[in-house]
């Protein structure tokens, strides 16, 4: 005997949702639910869609700049690394003097950990911050690459932090109203569908599965019935091939009797006709 299942994702929820609204939308006055329930089907389809908008939406924006942000990362590591270089360079050539490690917070000629990205965006700010204060303080501007090259994708990398993190409290305060809006959604198809089976209880089982179906009510068969549908399914294929086999062999017979009957009356004398 086929069961009612409720809808179990977004998409279920808003197809049983719209099959309400649709009726809602319709110039005949429905028999079975009330204009109150066809009006709060419709508002909370058009209200749940909107909240799933939402929420997709933020999704989407935090997977577009986390896209951005391994580009800027990329391209944010290969400046830091270069400009160590071209200090190092400088400051074996004499062009600037040990003093202004100090600036930058270096020792020795190690090349700058960026294993992590805390420790990116750390290098980051000691070399956009020591770099300006030196040049403030009357020093020759490190060249290939300028420090501006490197500010620019640490001031991008900043504004896109900023960014992500406003995305994520976005996604988690819609993710928090989808779910709300969930248990209301979920509460408002039981009573739909117990209100359209409750009108069709006087027909027979099988008559009022087919009435609620139009109304989007949605029906399950149990594992073992759907077995047994299928095994008496292939048992009568089997028994509907069978008979077919024993009719074309009977009508091959006949065909065959008609033949020797014809081959008979063929072998017949003309003078004995």
């Amino acid at each position: 005997m086929p069961y009612r299942r409720l809808p179990n994702t977004d998409a279920a929820r808003l197809a049983a949702l719209e099959t309400i609204a649709d009726i809602k939308q319709s110039e005949f006055k429905d028999p079975v639910l009330s204009a109150e329930l066809l009006n709060k089907a419709e508002a909370q389809f058009i209200f749940f869609r909107h909240q799933q908008d939402l929420y997709r939406q933020a999704v989407d924006r935090w997977q577009d700049n986390n896209l951005k942000y391994r580009d800027i990362i990329v391209n944010l590591t290969r400046n830091i690394t270069e400009f160590v270089k071209a200090y190092y360079t400088a400051l074996e050539t004499g062009e600037i003097g040990e003093e202004s490690r100090r600036y930058y917070n270096i020792e020795g000629y190690e090349p700058p950990d960026l294993s992590c990205e805390v420790q990116i965006l750390a290098w980051a700010k000691r070399l956009v911050e020591g770099e300006r204060r030196r040049i403030f303080e009357g020093g020759i501007p490190i060249t290939n690459p300028t420090i501006s090259s490197l500010s620019i994708y640490y001031d991008r990398l900043e504004d896109l932090n900023f960014s992500q993190n406003t995305s994520k409290n976005t996604i988690d305060y819609t993710r928090d109203k989808l779910i709300k809006e969930r248990q209301k959604t979920d509460d408002l198809i039981r009573n739909l569908w117990n209100t359209i089976e409750a009108a069709f209880e006087h027909l027979s089982f099988d008559e009022r599965i087919e009435e609620c179906r139009k109304y989007g009510v949605v029906y399950y068969d149990r594992p073992s019935e759907r077995n047994a549908r299928t095994n008496d399914s292939n048992d009568s294929s089997e028994s509907t091939t069978k008979q077919q086999k024993h009719e074309y062999h009977k009508s091959k017979s006949r065909t065959s009797k008609l033949l020797n009957q014809k081959v008979v009356l063929l072998e017949i004398p003309f003078d004995d006709l």
